[in-house]
C-alpha cells in the first residue's frame, strides 16, 4: 500500500511514557533489545495517509527490553484505525519490522503493542503484533 505524507498532523513521538489525555497511541515495543537494535523508526498512518514518521532515540543507544513511545494524533481522526509500524534499526540498517493497530479514541491514549524476538527477521511489515481494535 502506498502512503502519502501529511506533514505537521502529528505533534510528537517521545521515548518513555507520557501522561495526559490527548488522542494518541502509546506504542509499547518489547524485545527490540534481542535484535541488538539501537533505534526505532516509527511510522503512524490512518486511512493510508502517513501522519507521523520519526526515528528515536537520537542519538542512537542500545534499546531496552521495553520501550514506550507516545504518538499524538489530531482529534478529528478519533474513531479511525491507526496503523503503527515499528522498525528496529542497527547502525541505521533495518533489522526487523512489526505493525500494530488500534482504533483512536477521542482525548485518550490507545495502547498498541508490538513484540520482537531473536527469531523475528526481515524488513517487511507484519500485523501479528498489534492490538486488535
Amino acid at each position: 500500500m502506498r502512503m502519502r505524507a501529511l506533514p505537521s498532523l502529528l505533534l510528537a513521538a517521545v521515548l518513555a511514557g507520557c501522561g495526559g489525555t490527548t488522542t494518541s497511541v502509546v506504542l509499547q515495543v518489547a524485545g527490540a533489545d534481542t535484535l541488538g537494535g539501537d533505534q526505532l523508526h516509527v511510522v503512524g498512518s490512518v486511512d493510508g495517509v502517513i501522519v507521523h514518521s520519526s526515528t528515536v532515540p537520537a542519538p542512537p543507544r542500545a534499546l531496552a527490553a521495553h520501550e514506550d513511545l507516545r504518538i499524538l494524533f489530531p482529534d478529528d481522526l478519533a474513531g479511525r484505525i491507526a496503523i503503527v509500524q515499528a522498525t528496529v534499526l542497527r547502525r541505521g540498517a533495518c533489522v526487523a519490522v512489526q505493525e500494530g493497530y488500534g482504533v483512536l479514541v477521542l482525548g485518550k491514549p490507545k495502547q498498541v503493542d508490538v513484540a520482537f524476538t531473536a527469531s523475528t527477521g526481515g524488513c517487511t511489515g507484519s500485523s501479528d503484533g498489534g492490538t486488535n481494535p
